[in-house]
């Protein structure tokens, strides 16, 4: 997730939004963008990102 918005500000400074919707602005256009990219090039992020998810959730859990 992008946070800092400072190389794109001047494509959003231009619509009357809040800082928190121009950040998640980008951060639409960003996810856009990256998801056609991957699908042009045929990687799938799914099983990356449920492999991270339940390392982070094995992580969180107690051992018994």
């Amino acid at each position: 997730m992008i946070t800092d918005i400072t190389p794109y500000r001047k494509y959003v400074d231009q619509f009357d939004l809040t800082e928190q919707q121009k950040i998640e602005l980008v951060n639409a256009v960003w996810t856009t963008l990256e998801n056609y990219f991957d699908q042009q090039l045929g990687i799938n992020q799914l099983p990356l990102k449920e492999r991270a998810l339940r390392n982070t959730n094995a992580e969180l859990e107690p051992e018994l």
